[in-house]
């Protein structure tokens, strides 16, 4: 339990670090969620053949869980309209649809 809550403080600060660079809610909450999405993904494949309980406790639900933020999505949706819930999700599918193929041949 603790890989996972110091996984999720440190997803949380990078988040909030993406927003700080990119000066923008949309924009650095788009990037924190693809990323999220993304390392997720490798995460899945790379854990299936290199068992590591601790690591994959801190980077999945941990680190990803806190870089990943839905909640913010729906709040932006209110300013930016739907659309930018379907863009987070279209985009996040097509990341996992290159990444875990991908990955899993590498693993």
């Amino acid at each position: 339990m603790i890989w996972v809550a110091v996984g999720g403080v440190v997803g949380s600060l990078f988040r909030y670090l993406l927003n700080e660079i990119f000066g923008s809610d949309k924009t650095g909450v788009l990037i924190a969620n693809q990323l999220g999405v993304a390392l997720a993904a490798f995460s899945v494949s790379y854990f299936l053949t290199h068992p590591n309980l601790k690591l994959k406790n801190f980077v999945i639900p941990g680190f990803c869980g806190g870089l990943t933020t839905f909640s913010s999505v729906m709040l932006l949706s209110n300013e930016f309209g739907y659309s930018y819930i379907f863009e987070n999700l279209a985009i996040s599918l097509l990341v996992v649809a290159f990444i875990y193929p991908w990955s899993k041949q590498r693993a």
